[in-house]
Parts: structure tokens; sequence; C-alpha cells
């Protein structure tokens, strides 16, 4: 059984810089309201994504995740997105399966969604696997930062 909980590249690039902003969705997020019992979730028909804005970038940095992330090979393949901050300064960066990027567009002008929430509703089995591979990408990350000298 897959416990993956998706924040095991988080964990990874939190250690390369100080993070400034991130998004990481939870697999079994927990939900308390008022005088209900605490309930989780399970969202594991929703794709994993690590999102994140380093507080000052290094292009080193940058380069070595983006080259780490494209040369893991493993059940799926992975990008590295960028997104220049709106407002203000920095960059946003997203870590995805390649597969969810593609169906992006084709999510929102077919059923006005998200990629996550198409992959939830029409390809729910895709994010077992899609979180069973991030532990490997997690780990093919580490060991490219280690290989290059880095402490993570």
């Amino acid at each position: 059984m897959n416990t993956s909980n998706g924040k095991e590249l988080y964990d990874v690039i939190s250690k390369l810089g100080d993070i400034e902003w991130r998004r990481i969705p939870s697999r079994y997020p927990s939900f308390k309201f008022k005088s209900t019992p605490e309930f989780s979730e399970d969202r594991s028909s929703r794709p994993p994504a690590t999102s994140f804005r380093f507080s000052n970038e290094n292009d080193q940095i940058i380069a070595l995740l983006e080259k780490a992330v494209n040369s893991y090979c493993g059940i799926l393949k992975w990008t590295l997105i960028s997104q220049k901050k709106e407002f203000g300064e920095g960059v946003n960066r997203c870590i995805l399966p390649e597969y969810v990027n593609k169906k992006r567009d084709f999510a929102w002008s077919e059923f006005q969604l998200t990629a996550d929430k198409y992959m939830e509703k029409y390809e729910p089995d895709f994010g077992p696997i899609a979180y069973e591979d991030l532990v490997g990408l997690a780990m093919h990350v580490r060991a490219v930062f280690k290989n290059a000298g880095y402490d993570v």
C-alpha cells in the first residue's frame, strides 16, 4: 500500500533554500466543523503537484532541479513549469506529472474544470499512480542534489 502524503518532493526542495510560498494539496486532508467530530477525506484521485517560490532564487539550483526532474525515469514523466509572479517579484514553480499538465487546457475548455478536478472525475485511477511515483521522484531529486554536493 502506498502511504505517500504528497509532500515528499517538497521536503527535499525546502532544504534547497528559504521558501516564500508553497501549495501542496494534501492527499488525506482533515476537516473539523463546529460541533462535528474531525474527519478526513481521501483525495488520492487528484494527482499530486508541488508548487513553491523561493525567497531568493538561485539559478544554479533551479537548473539542477529542472535537470533532476527531466532525468527521472519512473512510472511517469514529470515536468517543472514556471510562471512569473503576477504582482511583485519572484517566479512560482510547479512540479507535476507531464500528462496532467497537458490536460490543463483541455479540462478547462471542454469541462470548465481545473486539471486536478478533471483527473479526479474522469481519470481517478491516475492519482494513486502519481502519488506512488512521487516518492521515487523525490528520492531521485535528493540523489541528484547530493551528488552535486548539496546537503539535502
